[in-house]
């Protein structure tokens, strides 16, 4: 990929268990089937992101449901994208909580003065990782979702390649939903 390190390293070295995907990514991805705009389904993603210690994916489809929630006028969603955001930059060191020298509570991410941020520093880097989806946070948002779907096990390539290049990741046309996921979203639509 080049000069991308976060997106390289997550593409190279990201291998989240299997249960991940029936906790998070299956249900993320049955929901955004549904509904592309599915802001609560977004965030449900990027807290496995971030979990499996990709935060920069998890920041990337953030800013991508941030996007969405303005647009839509989705104050209440907003707000939680908005405080997954700040966890995110924070463990990406953009973000520096006030009170140096104390841990950090869970809590004081919905509060965003209790922390300098340094937007300059964070606009660039979004910037440079944002160059192979032509600067688009939805195409971003779609690249994490497949790449989450074909590491958690929802997703095949299409010729049943257990190996690929990092170029047929970026082909959505390359991959197919696995019966494994196909079982499971039958019975979460049968349910319900």
């Amino acid at each position: 990929m080049g000069d991308h390190l976060a997106l390289d390293r997550a593409i190279e070295h990201w291998r989240p268990s299997a249960g991940w995907g029936r906790t998070y990514v299956f249900p993320a991805r049955l929901a955004l089937s549904r509904d592309p705009r599915d802001v609560r389904a977004w965030i449900h993603l990027s807290i496995m992101l971030g979990d499996t210690h990709v935060e920069a994916l998890a920041a990337l489809v953030l800013e991508h449901a941030a996007e969405v929630a303005a647009a839509d006028g989705l104050s209440e969603d907003l707000a939680l994208v908005e405080s997954q955001l700040l966890l995110c930059q924070w463990e990406l060191a953009f973000a520096r909580y006030h009170k140096a020298g104390e841990s950090v509570p869970l809590t004081a991410f919905g509060n965003r003065s209790d922390f300098e941020i340094d937007e300059a520093r964070y606009a660039e880097w979004l910037r440079e990782e944002l160059e192979p989806f032509a600067g688009s946070f939805a195409l971003a948002a779609a690249f994490a979702l497949r790449l989450a779907a074909i590491r958690t096990g929802a997703l095949s390539h299409l010729n049943e390649k257990q190996r690929f290049t990092d170029e047929e990741l970026f082909d959505p046309s390359l991959w197919v939903e696995t019966e494994a996921y196909r079982a499971w979203a039958a019975a979460q639509l049968a349910e319900g």
